[in-house]
């Protein structure tokens, strides 16, 4: 009998200290920060060398990320602010993107940029057999490396949708799934103040930004927020970096 009154003492303790963590957690609005350098990126739903929808909590950095490129209206606007800012950045392309746009490709590399995978075509990757995936991420691979000579292992799935086919044929390649921490939704037309107030206020330690550089006529209110975004961010006292730096790995095999 005492035992049992043992035992149920543990599992009442054990779930008071649940309770007051995840409490904690709750006034605070901020991720708990993993205590070592060790366990850094276990963080919300990273899944540590797999996945990743934003860097360490202990760190005070921010990634700047834009997709669906190279086009030659948008990008190269971006790349000028970002070079004017001495900022790098990483850039997701899309692998027909990549076909029209090589030489923009090509500055984006040349300027210290670090490139990404968003597919060749730009297709939910969820409605699609492994066969399929394999091809999508494979094929956009191979335009990045023609001009580049250098075969991505960052891989950011189209709308940010996955699933296990899809993560299965990511990670048996040594790649990594990229997400957000911070979406902008710029795509959608809104305006530069509203594009700062989604950035600005919101930002935190490790945090990743989605951005486009797309055909997207609608993106010109994120462009002429990027130079504030940047400013802003300085001086709240961050500092950026790009997606290898941030997770500290290698961006390509």
């Amino acid at each position: 009998m005492r035992k049992k009154w043992v035992f149920i003492s543990f599992i009442i303790f054990a779930i008071a200290c649940s309770v007051l963590t995840y409490n904690n957690f709750q006034r605070s609005g901020k991720p708990l920060i993993p205590s070592s350098k060790d366990n850094r990126f276990e963080r919300g739903h990273n899944v540590p060398g797999k996945l990743y929808w934003a860097g360490s909590a202990q760190d005070k950095m921010v990634a700047l990320t834009f997709d669906d490129g190279p086009e030659s209206n948008w990008t190269p606007k971006i790349l000028d602010i970002l070079k004017t800012k001495n900022v790098k950045a990483t850039f997701f392309v899309i692998g027909q993107q990549v076909q029209q746009h090589p030489d923009i490709l090509q500055r984006m590399d040349e300027e210290g940029h670090i490139i990404g995978n968003h597919t060749f075509s730009h297709r939910d990757l969820t409605k699609l057999d492994a066969e399929h995936v394999e091809q999508e991420i494979d094929n956009c691979a191979l335009e990045i490396q023609k001009v580049i000579g250098k075969e991505p292992r960052f891989v950011r799935p189209p709308f940010g949708f996955h699933s296990a086919i899809v993560d299965d044929v990511v990670y048996s390649k040594d790649r990594i799934i990229i997400l957000w921490s911070l979406d902008t939704k710029d795509w959608t037309g809104l305006d530069a103040e509203t594009i700062k107030s989604r950035i600005l206020p919101h930002m935190q330690n490790g945090y990743i930004v989605l951005q486009h550089d797309g055909s997207n006529p609608k993106i010109g209110g994120s462009v002429q927020a990027l130079p504030e975004i940047i400013d802003g961010l300085k001086a709240q006292g961050y500092t950026f970096v790009t997606i290898s730096e941030l997770l500290d790995t290698q961006p390509y095999k």
